[in-house]
């Protein structure tokens, strides 16, 4: 996962802000679930690199990614907590 932080800085740094928002353990489970096949809990896209498990396909989500894809940006998809 180092390597990964390295390849994707910009995606590495809005992982810990929402470690710190919603707590390691939410965090920690979203991405383990998204690199297991998961969909709805975690995706990334950062110059070139994808990991996780899209989302259900929404215009806004599914148009956000895309264009991160295309000009070579950062793009974090993550479950959100539910109270």
């Amino acid at each position: 996962m180092s390597e990964l932080r390295s390849q994707m800085p910009t995606v590495a740094t809005i992982v810990q802000e929402r470690r710190q928002a919603w707590g390691d353990a939410h965090v920690n489970r979203c991405i383990k679930e998204g690199l297991k096949g998961q969909p709805n809990r975690f995706y990334a896209i950062e110059a070139g690199h994808i990991v996780g498990t899209p989302f259900d396909a929404t215009t806004d989500l599914h148009h956000a990614a895309k264009l991160a894809a295309i000009v070579g940006g950062a793009f974090v998809a993550m479950q959100e907590p539910t109270a």
